[in-house]
C-alpha cells in the first residue's frame, strides 16, 4: 500500500485484509526512492522485513547482539524465500552506552556498551563483521565529549577495521 500511494499510480486496487483500496490515486511521486525500515522484533514481522522490507532498524537495549543474531536469521530466511538477496536488507543498529575508563564484560547478551574508546571500536567491529550491521545511531548522553568520542575516535577506527577485514577476505 505504502510503495502504492508513493508510485503516482491513479485508481490502484488492493485486496489487503486490513488496508484494502478501491480505486484510490496515489499521492505526489517522491523526488527519490524512500526505503521501508522497519524496527522490529517479533518473528513474524521480521519476516516481513525479509520478504518486503528495505532495511532493519532494531535497538540494542530491546534487542542485545544474540536476539538480533535471531533476528537477522529470520530475516534472511524469509528474503531467501521470496526470492531476494538478503544483503539487499540493510542493517542499521541502535547503540546506547557510555565511555569510562574501564569496560564491563562484552558478550552477547548486553543491552549497552560501556568501556574506553577501544573497547567500542572492538564491539562495534564484531556488531559489523559478526552480526551483519552496516550502521550505527549512537543513542546516549548528547554531551559533547561523548559525541566527539564517537565521531573521531570510535567510528573512523571501526570503519578502517571492518574495510580491512573485507579486503582480506576478498
Amino acid at each position: 500500500v505504502i510503495r502504492g500511494m508513493w508510485s503516482g499510480q491513479r485508481g490502484m486496487r488492493f485486496g489487503g485484509e486490513h488496508y484494502p483500496l478501491h480505486g484510490a490515486h496515489g499521492g505526489p511521486v517522491p523526488a527519490h526512492e524512500i526505503g521501508i525500515w522497519l524496527g522490529v522484533v517479533r518473528p513474524r514481522a521480521l519476516a516481513l522485513a525479509g520478504r518486503i522490507g528495505d532495511g532493519w532498524i532494531p535497538t540494542m537495549s530491546y534487542v542485545p547482539p544474540l536476539k538480533a543474531i535471531e533476528g537477522n536469521a529470520i530475516i534472511d530466511r524469509a528474503a531467501v524465500t521470496a526470492g531476494r538477496d538478503p544483503a539487499a536488507i540493510r542493517r542499521i543498529y541502535n547503540i546506547g552506552g557510555s565511555f569510562a575508563p574501564t569496560n564491563t564484560k562484552a558478550d552477547d547478551i548486553d543491552r549497552e556498551i560501556v568501556g574506553p574508546p577501544e573497547h567500542w571500536v572492538e564491539v562495534l567491529t564484531h556488531f559489523a563483521l559478526d552480526l551483519g550491521f552496516s550502521t550505527f545511531v549512537l543513542s546516549s548522553s548528547p554531551d559533547q565529549a561523548t559525541l566527539r568520542t564517537f565521531i573521531e575516535e570510535v567510528a573512523p577506527d571501526v570503519k578502517d577495521r571492518v574495510t580491512a577485514a573485507r579486503r582480506a577476505d576478498a
